[in-house]
């Protein structure tokens, strides 16, 4: 994971354009940690045919989410057991980011190109400081 201040994602993002499009970071910036927001989990299936145009959705997303802003934490995995299976765990200021035309671009493509096997649940979660 790699701590980025508030100030310095944009000049990351520019940075990651160049060097990690293929090797996808986890941003969180240390004075977002550990608070509230907008923070939600998404389990995606994509069909066995269809695993590629997932990874290019993800990429698609990627760097415009990592962009915008109210960005807490933005983070994708892919399931060690069904590589067909992915999670989005991502921490936003508000909702606005699922209205971004990244986001509706890339929703569409889930129906338009049958990427996923049935939609993809989401989960909202409160953070619960120890």
């Amino acid at each position: 994971m790699a701590w980025v201040p508030a100030g310095s994602r944009r000049k990351i993002a520019k940075w990651c354009d160049e060097q990690c499009l293929d090797d996808l970071v986890t941003y969180i910036s240390e004075e977002d940690s550990g608070m509230d927001g907008y923070t939600v989990s998404v389990v995606f299936e994509a069909s066995s045919d269809k695993v590629e145009e997932m990874e290019q959705v993800v990429k698609d997303v990627y760097l415009p989410s990592i962009r915008e802003s109210g960005m807490r934490e933005y983070r994708w995995y892919r399931s060690r057991q069904d590589p067909r299976t992915f999670l989005l765990f991502m921490t936003w200021d508000s909702e606005a980011h699922v209205n971004t035309p990244h986001i509706q671009q890339a929703e569409a493509d889930f129906v338009s190109k049958g990427i996923l096997v049935k939609p993809a649940p989401e989960s909202y979660w409160q953070y619960l400081k120890p």
